[in-house]
């Protein structure tokens, strides 16, 4: 059995048609002159037509009425089973209409189920992560990280104080503004003991290696044992940042998201370490 395809792409306007059509030959080269039924089926445009060839040959038309993009045709008979392959193109029509359908979806994707469970992303207002974030630079928080695991030690953060809120710019009656995010570095954990002292930052008594700093601290802290259930934040400038060593450890609950990278301004694209 042989199998041609003609045209191997065709629009799928519902006038356009592939033509499949099917020959049969005895080792002599000669058409078989037998009755022979003939199946051919495309499960991509949900079609099935049965047939018999007559004189050694049969045709099948397929006339596509939407996009399937690479297709196949299986054709089968008592002499075996082939399959031929051709391109079904979308008109201009369908595919403005898919290009828009792909889009409205891309935004209730993005804006409905990635965004508010997902990531999130930041403008950072303030330079207290100078070095590592400046003033106007976007970052990317992801927020599912931390539903699986605690934050850990030298992790970058995205937080909300309790009390903190941010004003709309237009206020919305009986609807609280969002609360206010900040971002600062994780230094200690849950059981961890931090003190500050001679321009370095002790942890369980050990001093931390920190060369993401702008610039050693020039404030002395007591040590301070953190709370299980919380964490205790620096900002990378730690010179010029209301952090942990001014208002404690933070509560967990209060923690929104993993700092993951920054992406704005794009000469400064990094992943956050």
């Amino acid at each position: 059995m042989r199998v041609e395809v003609k045209p191997d792409s065709v629009v799928s306007d519902g006038l356009s048609e592939v033509v499949v059509k099917c020959s049969f030959k005895d080792s002599k080269g000669k058409a078989v002159k037998e009755d022979i039924p003939v199946t051919a089926e495309c499960r991509k445009l949900k079609y099935k037509e049965e047939k018999t060839a007559r004189g050694g040959s049969v045709t099948f038309k397929i006339k596509p009425l939407k996009p399937t993009g690479k297709t196949k045709v299986a054709v089968s008979s008592p002499h075996g089973e082939q399959t031929a392959v051709f391109f079904v193109k979308p008109t201009p029509k369908q595919y403005v209409r898919d290009l828009l359908q792909a889009i409205v979806l891309a935004f209730i994707v993005a804006f409905g189920i990635i965004r508010p469970f997902i990531l999130q992303t930041y403008v950072i207002p303030s330079s207290s992560m100078e070095p590592t974030i400046y003033i106007g630079d976007r970052v990317v928080g992801f927020m599912f990280t931390y539903r699986f695991r605690e934050p850990q030690r030298g992790e970058i953060i995205v937080f909300n104080q309790d009390g903190e809120r941010t004003p709309r710019p237009i206020p919305i009656p009986f609807l609280k503004d969002p609360k206010t995010n900040f971002i600062k570095r994780v230094v200690a954990v849950g059981g961890d003991t931090i003190e500050v002292r001679d321009l370095t930052v002790y942890v369980n008594h050990m001093p931390i290696n920190e060369p993401y700093i702008k610039a050693p601290p020039l404030y002395n802290m007591a040590a301070v044992k953190v709370p299980e259930g919380h964490v205790f934040l620096m900002g990378d400038n730690r010179n010029n940042s209301n952090d942990s060593h001014v208002w404690g450890p933070l509560p967990l609950k209060n923690v929104r998201s993993k700092g993951w990278a920054r992406f704005w301004p794009l000469d400064r694209i990094k992943i956050l370490k």
